[in-house]
C-alpha cells in the first residue's frame, strides 16, 4: 500500500513527519531528533525521504496496512516478498492477499535470486552499451513521428483545400449555366423594359395611322406608302415583343439537383469522408483493426484471421514458402462484435480471407493455391498428376485426418466433449491411416517425392497436435517412422520455425477431460 508521508517513530513526536530513514536502526527521524542521532551514529546510512523515494525504502517490515510483520516468506506467483499477515489462510481485514500463492522462505530462494542476479547484471551491462544508441533511435523515431504527424496534417489540409476549390468552381459553373438557361428560355431582362412602352407603341402607331388615313394624299403618295411601311413595322415589332413577354407566363419546371434525399446522402459522405488508418491491430483495439481493412501498406495482400488459429497458420506457412508479399491483420476470435464486422468482408462469411487489389478470397486451400500459383508454382505440383495427387493428400488430410481430431484431439482441447467410443474407432483409424501414409512416404523426403507440395503442408498442420499430445516416443519410431522422420524434417525448417516456432513431441499421451479424469 503506498504512503505519501511517515511518521517519526518516537512517540512524542509521532504525528511528526518523518525526514529521514536510518537503515541500521531500522527507524524514522523527524527533524528534531534527526540531529541528535547522527551525533551519535555519523557511520549510519540515512536516507533522506521525499514523496518519489519514500515506498522504495526498504525498512525489512511489510509496507501492507496494519501489517507490521518481518518480510520472511516469498510469494512465486508474484515475485514478492511477504510477511505472516500476507500468507495467512484467514482473509480479510487486510489479511491474507497470497494465501492461494505458492510461497517459500526466503531462503530457499537465495541461490535462485543470486542465479538471476548474476544473469541480470549481464542484461544490465548489456543495457548500459546499448542505451545511448536506444536513446538517440528514440529521439530520431520521436522526430520522425512527430514530422509524420505535421505532414499528416497538412495533407489532410490539402486534400480539404482542394474539394473546397471544386466545390466552389462547380458553385460557379452551376450559376453560370443558370444564366444561360435563364436567358435561352426568357430572353434579356431588356425585354421587361420594352414591355413598359408597348401602350405607347401601340397607341402612336393608332395614332399615326388615323392620321394617314384620314388625310390621305396621293400627290404625296411615297410619304403616305412609307407611313403605311412603317407602320405595319411597328405592329410586326409590336407582336414579336409580345410573344417574348408571352414567355414569361409559361411555367417551366427548374430546379436544382440533388434533391433533398440526395443531398443529405451527400452530407453524410461528407460528415464521414476520410480515415485517420493506424497502422499494423468497437474499442481502440476493434477500430484499428476495421481502419487498416484493406490498406496497402507495402504488401501485395491483406491476410484476416486469428494468427494462431490452424487454418491461418497452414496458409502463413505457404506465405513463408512462397515469400508471398502478404501482410497479417490477426484478429482475436473470442472477439464476437468485431468478427461478425470482418466476415460480411469474406465471399463466404468465413475466416480467414485474403485482400487483394484485384478482389477477394476465402478458404484456406483457395488462398494457398492462390499463392502457389502466382509465387511458386512447384508446390501445386510437376504435372497434371501430381496436381491432382496433392489435391488428393490435401482432402486427406482435411477430411479423414481432421475427423479423427475431432474425436481424439479436441476433447484434450476442451473443444469437444469426450465420448471413449468416438475417441477409439477414431484412433483406429488414425492408426491406418498412419500405415498408408508410411507406405506412400517409402524412399521419399515429402509426400510426392523430393519436392514439398501443398499436401505436405497441409499433412503437417493436421498431424501437428497429434505428435504433440497423442503419439509417445515409441509409437512415432516403430509403427510410422517414416512419417516421424518426415514430420520432423518439416519441423525444422525455416519457414515451420517462424510459424508454430519450435516443436516439442509428446513424451507420454496427453488424457482428455472426463469425469472420472481431471486434467
Amino acid at each position: 500500500m503506498e504512503n505519501k508521508t511517515k511518521k517519526c517513530s518516537f512517540k512524542e513526536h509521532k504525528n511528526i513527519d518523518a525526514v529521514i530513514y536510518c537503515r541500521e536502526c531500522n527507524i524514522y527521524f523527524c527533524n528534531k531528533c534527526m540531529n541528535t542521532h547522527n551525533g551519535f551514529f555519523d557511520n549510519h546510512h540515512h536516507f533522506n525521504l521525499d514523496n518519489n523515494n519514500i515506498n522504495e525504502i526498504f525498512t525489512g517490515i511489510c509496507n501492507e496496512e496494519n501489517h507490521l510483520n518481518n518480510l520472511v516468506y516469498f510469494c512465486r506467483n508474484h515475485n514478492k516478498l511477504c510477511c505472516a499477515s500476507c500468507i495467512t489462510k484467514i482473509k480479510g481485514e487486510g489479511n491474507g492477499q497470497h494465501s492461494d500463492c505458492d510461497i517459500c522462505f526466503i531462503k530457499e530462494i537465495k541461490n535462485e535470486k543470486k542465479d538471476q542476479l548474476k544473469r541480470n547484471l549481464i542484461c544490465l551491462e548489456n543495457l548500459s552499451n546499448d542505451i545511448e544508441k536506444t536513446i538517440k533511435e528514440i529521439k530520431a523515431s520521436f522526430e520522425r513521428i512527430s514530422q509524420n504527424k505535421e505532414d499528416l496534417k497538412l495533407e489532410i489540409q490539402a486534400i480539404f483545400t482542394k474539394i473546397r476549390q471544386i466545390l466552389n468552381e462547380r458553385e460557379d459553373e452551376l450559376i453560370l449555366e443558370v444564366d444561360e438557361i435563364y436567358s435561352n428560355l426568357y430572353g434579356d431582362e431588356d425585354i421587361i423594359k420594352e414591355s413598359e412602352n408597348l401602350p405607347y407603341k401601340i397607341n402612336e402607331s393608332l395614332k399615326n395611322g388615323k392620321i394617314i388615313d384620314k388625310d390621305w394624299n396621293d400627290k404625296q403618295l411615297n410619304l403616305m406608302i412609307n407611313n403605311c411601311i412603317n407602320i405595319e413595322n411597328n405592329i410586326k415589332n409590336i407582336n414579336i415583343l409580345l410573344e417574348s413577354v408571352k414567355k414569361y407566363n409559361i411555367k417551366k419546371e427548374i430546379k436544382f439537383s440533388p434533391d433533398e434525399d440526395d443531398l443529405n446522402i451527400f452530407e453524410e459522405s461528407i460528415k464521414t469522408f476520410g480515415n485517420i488508418l493506424i497502422n499494423n491491430f468497437l474499442s481502440l483495439k476493434q477500430y484499428s483493426i476495421l481502419a487498416k481493412l484493406g490498406v496497402n501498406n507495402g504488401y501485395f495482400g491483406q491476410l484476416v484471421g486469428y494468427r494462431f488459429n490452424p487454418s491461418v497458420q497452414e496458409v502463413l506457412h505457404v506465405v513463408e514458402l512462397t515469400k508471398a508479399p502478404i501482410e497479417l491483420l490477426s484478429v482475436d476470435q473470442e472477439d464476437k462484435e468485431i468478427n461478425k464486422i470482418l466476415v460480411k468482408k469474406s465471399p463466404t462469411i468465413t475466416l480467414p480471407f485474403l485482400i487483394l487489389s484485384e478482389g477477394v478470397l476465402s478458404e484456406s486451400l483457395t488462398i494457398e493455391e492462390y499463392l502457389a500459383t502466382k509465387y511458386k508454382p512447384e508446390l501445386l505440383g510437376q504435372s497434371e498428376m501430381q496436381r491432382a495427387q496433392v489435391r488428393q493428400w490435401v482432402n486427406f488430410a482435411s477430411f479423414e485426418l481432421g475427423n479423427c481430431a475431432k474425436e481424439v484431439i479436441f476433447p484434450i482441447l476442451g473443444w469437444k466433449k469426450y465420448c471413449k467410443e468416438s475417441a477409439n474407432q477414431a484412433n483406429n483409424q488414425l492408426k491406418k491411416f498412419l500405415i498408408i501414409l508410411n507406405k506412400q512416404l517409402n524412399k521419399k523426403k515429402y509426400i510426392l517425392g523430393d519436392t514439398l507440395t501443398l499436401a505436405d503442408v497441409s499433412l503437417f498442420r493436421h498431424l501437428k497436435l497429434f505428435f504433440q499430445l497423442v503419439f509417445p516416443l515409441g509409437l512415432r519410431e516403430y509403427v510410422f517412422p517414416k512419417v516421424t522422420s518426415w514430420f520432423t524434417t518439416i519441423s525444422q525448417t525455416h519457414e515451420v520455425k517462424k510459424v508454430y516456432g519450435k516443436l516439442l513431441l509428446c513424451k507420454s499421451p496427453v488424457k482428455a477431460y472426463t469425469s472420472e479424469n481431471k486434467l
